[in-house]
């Protein structure tokens, strides 16, 4: 590891990068040696690159993931608890003007 200081990459260069994993996160060989040529950077710089994005990008897929389903376990609990208290408490029937007690008694 003693190759030197790490060197940032500029603004420009991370720009092409960024519009390259965007178009493919994968990163064949001959890719690498083009995109390293075209931005002056070396091939394994190119790689450790896309292989932090990669990270990042599947850090961030996971993120999301689990805001989604967290949002849609708390509607399902949500719904459980609902269902639950309608089982335990049914609503009051109010009675029917329809039914006429005494008439059901006449018969």
């Amino acid at each position: 590891m003693g190759e030197g200081k790490k060197r940032r990459l500029s603004d420009e260069q991370v720009k092409f990068l960024e519009i390259n994993f965007g178009k493919e996160r994968k990163l064949e060989s001959g890719r690498k040696v083009h995109l390293a040529t075209e931005i002056g950077l070396d091939p394994k710089q190119v790689a450790v690159w896309f292989q932090n994005r990669r990270a990042r990008w599947k850090s961030k897929q996971l993120e999301e993931e689990y805001v989604r389903l967290r949002s849609s376990h708390d509607s399902v609990l949500l719904e459980k608890c609902r269902l639950e208290n309608e089982v335990s408490f049914p609503p009051t029937r109010s009675p029917n003007p329809n039914l006429d007690l005494n008439r059901m008694g006449a018969r």
